[in-house]
């Protein structure tokens, strides 16, 4: 499945999902984010809201700090300012920090996420309505239940909430395909398709 232009982790990150596997689980397919897509649709709406943020908030701290106002306003505004710094820029950062050490299984049973050493899982057959949003290569994000929602989504930017909201496979090539894969595993037509780990 790989192809020109697809990122996919080193087979020892890779390997941690042998790890992983219960009985007679195997993998059907694997993969990570793709590199670049570094906006989503939510940025329509985010970076103006966030550079809005961030200016008052700026224009706040410069104000306080020349009318030598009281000590307590100026360290009122380092928070806000330091918000707005982070949906201004800092969040891509995160974000892309997240994608990098991120990688996906779909096995005979569930669905895998594993980001650095932690993982979570969705049994597929069990697993909530799908939303999915695809980019012009053909990558797209695969949103599972209430993690579709713009609410879910917008939190999704907070601070120290990437990746937190609900169960999401973000990025992934071929979205398409793996759409597909998961509609023959609940329905029970897949081919037995199986790769190494």
């Amino acid at each position: 499945m790989e192809r020109k232009g697809v990122r996919f982790m080193e087979d020892r990150e890779y390997g941690q999902i042998g790890s992983y596997l219960t009985g007679d689980e195997y993998v059907i397919w694997k993969g990570a984010p793709v590199k670049g897509h570094l906006f989503t649709p939510q940025d329509l709406y985010m970076i103006p809201f966030s550079l809005m943020w961030c200016g008052f908030a700026v224009f706040w701290e410069l104000s306080v700090i020349a009318a030598d106002a009281p000590l307590f306003f100026k360290i009122w505004g380092i928070p806000f300012v330091a918000v707005g710094l982070y949906m201004v820029a800092g969040r891509f950062f995160v974000q892309a920090y997240m994608r990098k050490h991120t990688c996906y299984a779909i096995t005979s049973k569930r669905i895998l996420r594993i980001r650095k050493k932690q993982m979570d899982s969705l049994n597929y057959r069990l697993s909530p309505e799908r939303r999915v949003s695809q980019n012009r290569d053909g990558s797209g994000t695969i949103w599972f239940g209430d993690a579709g929602t713009p609410a879910a989504r917008s939190y999704q930017m907070m601070p120290g909430q990437a990746g937190r909201a609900g169960f999401v496979m973000e990025q992934i090539p071929e979205v398409n395909r793996v759409m597909q894969i998961l509609a023959e595993q609940e329905s029970g037509t897949d081919r037995n398709n199986r790769i190494e780990v």
